[in-house]
């Protein structure tokens, strides 16, 4: 699957940092809200360093949620979503969320559906996404430059969704906490 959109300018380090800026711009509909920055955590098989790792209660209950940040330069496969899942499992983690610069392969798409992974491009905001059978929805915008595009499967019914923009905030909110689904604010040229 091949989006031929220009990768934003930013150096690995700066997009886990912005990924983590999102995450904490979400924080206000929960308590003891935090993020970390390449946490090293121990799970059921061993230890793993997490790119951005978020805690918050609602309700007295605790949520983790890991955040991968991959910066390929090629599509994102179904292998480094299985390895998010797994890690999510080890870890005892409520949510695993995926961003990437680059685009998802279907089968990565697929499997993260399949076992609640979010997936997340990050791409310049001036690009106009149109891809038939693709459900792309804008999460975030930053800077006004770049852009958190959430990716999933569209029905089978061969229209062609465009990308719709909700702006920020609470359209993050919708990911991690199953907020109602962004509302629609026309396409982006």
């Amino acid at each position: 699957m091949s989006f031929a959109t220009p990768r934003p300018e930013l150096t690995p380090t700066q997009f886990e940092l912005f990924v983590r800026d999102l995450m904490e711009r979400s924080s206000h509909c929960v308590e003891h809200f935090e993020t970390k920055h390449a946490q090293k955590l121990r799970g059921s098989d061993g230890e793993y360093e997490i790119d951005v790792f978020v805690a918050f209660r609602v309700m007295g209950a605790e949520f983790r949620v890991l955040v991968e940040c991959k910066h390929h330069r090629t599509a994102i496969k179904r292998d480094v979503v299985q390895v998010l899942a797994d890690k999510v499992r080890s870890l005892g983690a409520q949510k695993g969320m995926l961003f990437s610069t680059s685009n998802f392969q279907v089968g990565a798409i697929e499997y993260a559906e399949k076992h609640g992974i979010a997936l997340v491009r990050v791409t310049d905001s001036g690009q106009k996404w149109v891809r038939r059978q693709l459900l792309l929805s804008t999460i975030c915008r930053m800077h006004d430059s770049v852009v958190g595009v959430l990716v999933r499967r569209g029905d089978r019914s061969g229209l062609t969704p465009t990308l719709y923009g909700s702006g920020f905030p609470g359209s993050i909110d919708w990911v991690l906490f199953g907020d109602a689904e962004p509302a629609s604010g026309g396409p982006i040229a």
